[in-house]
């Protein structure tokens, strides 16, 4: 099981598909159950089954990102941007690309 901090969890508030009508739950665990994953970023880990504390809906998805001060845009294609964040000394997760159009597909 892993967990992410509150730093990264914005990381985690895309859905794989529509942004307005997919529900997104935030799981509140106790941090007493978990470790620092080294090689990620926010990650936490434990190796044991718990039970959350509690159980929440994080409410609408533009709301939320705008709130945060976190511009989104909409583009024909990720992969120029997730080009370029492999080649900067950025924090950047592409582990939703499997989603993505493949990059043949949009040339």
């Amino acid at each position: 099981m892993w967990a992410i901090d509150e730093r990264h969890a914005p990381l985690y508030w895309f859905p794989r598909d529509r942004m307005r009508t997919t529900t997104i739950y935030r799981y509140e665990l106790d941090p007493a159950d978990f470790s620092p994953w080294n090689d990620a970023s926010g990650q936490w880990v434990c190796d044991h089954e718990i039970a959350p504390l509690s159980v929440a809906p994080i409410g609408d998805l533009v709301t939320l990102h705008r709130d945060a001060g976190i511009e989104l845009r909409v583009v024909d294609s990720l992969w120029p941007l997730r080009d370029l964040a492999h080649r900067g000394p950025w924090d950047f997760s592409t582990v939703r690309m499997g989603n993505a159009w493949p990059r043949e597909h949009l040339a």
